[in-house]
Formats: structure tokens, C-alpha cells, sequence
């Protein structure tokens, strides 16, 4: 089952959320600097505006600013670009395609992992 998101909806949530965490705009365009992101104010106002929305990379440093994003932390997801950050991993979408398959069949992942030889690293 997919879930759609209008663009209104997410625009709304992406105000909600940099107010809930007490952000003004210049404060988020800041934090976002700190990612390697430089945004104009007056395009994070867009995003709220529905006018346009943030990219899937700058939309994970949102979730990661607003600390929503535990899960992608879970699964390894840095928005960091710093590859000398021996945590850095970043996911394509096939690896989260895989993860999501593994999860949803459990009666799988003993043989999954004898497979790749890690059934001893990993209680199924």
C-alpha cells in the first residue's frame, strides 16, 4: 500500500515542523549550511508556500534537523557528505527496496542471511 503525500500536505508539515523545533527561517537556512546545504531563505519560504519543494536530499536533512528521522539513522543514513565519516552510508533506492523485502519475509531471513554468511551476526 502506498501512502501519497499532496504537496500541500507536505508543505504544510515542513512549516509545522520548523516551528514546532523553534526555528525562524534564517535559523534553518543556517542549520542547513551545516550539511553542505546553502538555501536562500526565500526558498525554504516556497517550500511552505507550496511553490516548490526541497529535493529528496535536502528533504532527509530536514527530517534529520527536525529530528524525525530516526529510522533512516537505523539504517545507516548520514546526511553528512564528509566521506571520511567512516558512519557515512547513504542507501539507494534498490538497497532500501532490499531492506524492506528482508523485513516483510521473515519466514526468509534465516536462509538470507546462511547465504551471505551472516546468520551468526544477526538474530532472525
Amino acid at each position: 500500500m502506498k501512502h501519497i503525500i499532496s504537496k500541500q500536505t507536505l508543505a504544510d508539515r515542513l512549516k509545522r515542523y520548523r516551528k514546532e523545533s523553534g526555528l525562524s527561517v534564517k535559523e534553518l537556512a543556517a542549520k542547513l549550511s551545516e550539511y553542505e546545504i546553502i538555501i536562500d531563505p526565500k526558498t525554504i519560504y516556497n517550500w511552505e508556500e507550496c511553490k516548490s519543494q526541497p529535493s529528496a536530499e535536502v528533504l532527509m536533512c530536514l527530517l534529520d534537523i527536525y529530528n524525525l528521522s530516526p529510522i533512516l539513522k537505523a539504517l545507516g543514513y548520514r546526511a553528512s557528505h564528509n566521506y571520511e565519516d567512516t558512519e557515512y552510508m547513504e542507501l539507494s533506492n534498490t538497497e532500501v527496496k532490499l531492506i524492506e523485502a528482508f523485513r516483510n519475509q521473515p519466514e526468509h531471513r534465516k536462509s538470507v542471511l546462511k547465504l551471505y554468511d551472516l546468520d551468526d551476526i544477526y538474530n532472525a
